[in-house]
């Protein structure tokens, strides 16, 4: 039985009206709680005191199942006893009886001494207690053999349709056709990073994210026939912006160390997600993460650069009807945000707002004004190198995939040339423009020579052989594009550099975010250069006066300018006069890095 004080505790929680009762999961009902391993801050982890409690205040539970030494089913997140028993040893080398002998509550606090490990089967007979509470029970299965006879014991106990079966192990198919020959009706779900794999396993009845999904994309889902199913973002803390996103999305159930204050707020939500103020919070949430997400694949070389790398295997398209596509796209977000009430939202989002927009607004203005595209031919040169020096430079992935990446790429190369020299006007080409793209264009054969090669015997033979054919054919490409810069893009370039006082206002503007006038950020700049320069002197003058009072006349309390830049430089050249040894400099170096990043902590000068 519970202890009074969850006994207590439970009343406080009147009924949640959360429902599994519809077979379409399109239908409306509120998320579903899913204490991660129970009660964890109230009661120790996977212990039938602990999922006693959740049922009784009418939430679900996560609960992980490992196979004994003699083969029993029993509930155990670690693959050893040390951390949650008085015991040692793994818990396949442990018989039952041996198991059971072990107290699993004492860790925790003495007043749940004599707590035992639980079998599968009582973890069974407590759900099948609660039998008529809409809660959801989440199986982690620890192991790949045990699927078959965790489904057998709960057709038996008549609760599998409280079941929800998850863990690393369902990544296996096998383990996965296992789970459905042995019940159809039993659910599953496997972990999926993004929508695509979301959608993509038809097999299975929910989706298990990992990432905070959309209303579009809950709603994808629920097309498709399956239910969502959260863990990740909304599970160590008190997450309750990523909740409310998750509740606001549509999410059928949240996995979280934190049940009772996630019960808490999905009570409230009725009111506070519905509440003008929330709602519109929750809708530039929602807008800014999908542009977050969707913005990269505008330019996978840029993306692989910002760290996302779901696009390393893709090259940059920069026809026309791509530019179609990404000024439909930029239009879309901006009316998505003009549908927001802007005052209804925190300051923090306001801010957020305003930058969006205008970055929005740039990308358009860069695409239909400004038309760099047309004329500049350096964005190209940069982007083929980058192309592969993003993918080399850092070790994000195994070696092996990066360079697979780079296969792919390159095999890419010749098309995105091709596009280049479709896209650019020469006459409207700068001919500086062009003679940097010239010397630049080879570059990325260096690239390939000093990064690719070095690393190519780390590949399997038949990727070495795939890798070593298509080198020679960017090669070529290169070269092609080589002539074609040399004559035919550097003798027809007629533009000019300048791009005229409007066009450069309007990128200033964009560039800086702010309405000030090209005079008004000179009478600016010059304002601080006098402020700094007199902060300067200030402090040079006391050097100098320090080391020499008697120069007293050299620097005045009110210099000329000659005065002022006369004792600068004295004091400059003092500074530069103080430098290391030539062996000494890396200590140096490190020592003045250590200096300074403690400077910045100390004052929380980067968020």
């Amino acid at each position: 039985m519970p202890n009074k004080f969850l006994l207590a505790l439970a009343c406080l929680f009147y009924p949640l009206p959360l429902s599994l009762a519809a077979d379409d999961p399109s239908a409306t009902a509120q998320t579903l709680v899913v204490a991660h391993r129970g009660l964890l801050k109230h009661s120790p982890e996977n212990t039938l005191s602990n999922f006693r409690a959740c049922l009784e205040l009418r939430i679900g539970f996560e609960v992980d199942v490992r196979r004994s030494k003699d083969g029993h089913l029993v509930c155990v997140h670690d693959d050893t006893v040390d951390r949650t028993t008085n015991g040692r040893g793994a818990v396949s080398a442990l018989t039952l009886d041996e198991l059971k002998r072990l107290d699993a509550g004492v860790w925790f606090h003495e007043k749940f001494q004599g707590e035992r490990i639980p079998t599968f089967d009582e973890v069974l007979a407590v759900i099948d207690q609660h039998g008529r509470d809409p809660v959801l029970i989440a199986i982690d299965l620890k192991a790949s053999d045990i699927e078959a006879d965790c489904v057998k014991a709960a057709k038996a106990k008549g609760v599998l349709g409280k079941l929800l079966f998850i863990g690393n192990t369902i990544d296996n198919h096998q383990v996965r056709r296992k789970l459905k020959e042995t019940d159809a009706s039993a659910r599953v779900a496997r972990l999926s990073q993004n929508l695509s794999l979301a959608l993509g396993n038809k097999d299975l009845d929910w989706a298990y994210l990992r990432f905070v999904p959309t209303r579009d994309e809950v709603a994808q889902i629920h097309k498709a026939g399956k239910r969502v199913f959260i863990a990740g973002p909304t599970v160590v803390g008190i997450e309750r912006a990523n909740w409310q996103a998750a509740m606001f999305a549509g999410v059928d159930g949240i996995l979280t160390d934190h049940p009772l204050e996630l019960a808490d707020d999905i009570r409230a939500g009725a009111k506070s997600v519905l509440s003008p103020a929330t709602r519109a919070n929750l809708e530039f949430d929602e807008i800014a993460r999908r542009y977050i997400r969707d913005v990269p694949q505008w330019s996978p070389i840029g993306a692989t650069t910002l760290g996302d790398h779901l696009y390393d295997h893709e090259l940059d398209y920069i026809d026309e009807a791509m530019r179609k596509r990404e000024r439909a796209f930029h239009e879309s977000y901006l009316t998505k945000l003009k549908a927001i009430d802007r005052q209804q939202l925190s300051r923090d989002n306001q801010v957020d707002y305003q930058l969006l927009t205008q970055q929005l607004k740039g990308d358009l203005w860069r695409i239909d004004e400004l038309q760099d595209w047309a004329w500049n031919p350096v964005l190209y040169t940069q982007l083929t190198g980058n192309a592969i020096y993003g993918l080399m430079a850092r070790d994000f992935a195994p070696v092996e995939t990066r360079l697979m990446n780079v296969a792919e790429r390159l095999e890419k190369l010749p098309r995105f040339l091709a596009e280049v020299r479709e896209t650019l006007d020469p006459k409207r080409v700068p001919p500086i423009h062009a003679e940097t793209a010239i010397k630049q264009n080879r570059g990325v054969l260096s690239i390939i020579d000093n990064m690719v090669r070095p690393q190519m015997s780390k590949l399997s033979e038949a990727n070495q052989r795939s890798l070593q054919r298509l080198i020679p054919r960017a090669a070529e490409a290169v070269e092609e594009h080589q002539q074609w810069l040399e004559k035919e893009l550097l003798p027809n370039a007629k533009g000019n550099f300048r791009i005229g006082a409007k066009l450069f206002d309007a990128k200033l503007a964009y560039s800086l975010g702010s309405g000030l006038s090209r005079p008004d950020i000179r009478d600016r700049a010059e304002f601080e250069l006098r402020r700094v320069r007199a902060e300067m002197y200030s402090i040079a003058r006391g050097v100098m006066l320090k080391a020499d009072p008697k120069r007293a006349n050299e620097a005045p309390e009110k210099p000329s300018p000659e005065q002022q830049q006369a004792v600068i430089t004295a004091a400059l050249e003092k500074a530069y006069a103080e430098i290391p040894d030539r062996d000494g400099i890396v200590d140096f170096a490190k020592k003045s890095l250590e200096m300074t990043t403690e400077f910045v902590r100390k004052r929380d000068l980067v968020t």
